[in-house]
């Protein structure tokens, strides 16, 4: 089974069967998930900017060459602003209202939840814990939150493996 999360938050205490899907619920009726305000995130900028200087070398030589094609110059011209509002919906940062709540854990982040298995950890913990796997599509905000508060004890950067990333393994 899979399950689409929006800023999850799981009702029970912090036990490794609060990771039953039936548990988790989503705020998503709620207008605290789409809110007015919406910014860029700042990793994005440069990527916007580059995709509007090459939209705009790709749209004016074509504006002044092609006069005699305006359909050629409308399609690619319409192309380019679809191109363009995806680009910038992918770097979106909404500004949420999440009420924290000691023992609730919120999800990290938007999108589909894939698994929910239990796996041997063995770099740190060297135990058996339970492992949620989230596919975030193109559409999904891609921007991480912090699920629990705490203190990172440990934290190791792992390369990746260039999977396609509805692979079971990309998460």
């Amino acid at each position: 089974r899979s399950f689409n999360v929006l800023s999850t938050a799981v009702s029970t205490p912090f036990y490794p069967e609060i990771y039953s899907p039936f548990k988790i619920f989503t705020f998503a009726a709620t207008k605290k998930c789409f809110p007015l305000k919406m910014t860029i995130h700042r990793e994005g900028y440069k990527i916007i900017l580059s995709t509007i200087l090459i939209l705009l070398a790709i749209n004016a030589p074509l504006y002044f060459w092609l006069s005699d094609y305006s359909a050629v110059r409308t399609i690619v011209f319409i192309a380019s602003i679809v191109f363009m509002i995806a680009v910038l919906q992918f770097f979106r940062s909404p500004k949420r209202e999440i009420v924290q709540n000691h023992i609730h854990v919120l999800s990290p982040t938007d999108g589909k939840v894939v698994a929910s298995e239990e796996v041997l950890e063995e770099e740190y913990f060297n135990e058996r814990m339970v492992q949620i796997s989230i596919f975030m599509s193109p559409l999904n905000v891609h921007k991480n939150f912090f699920p629990i508060s705490g203190i990172v004890k440990y934290f190791k950067y792992h390369p990746g493996k260039y999977l396609v990333a509805w692979h079971p393994k990309s998460s």
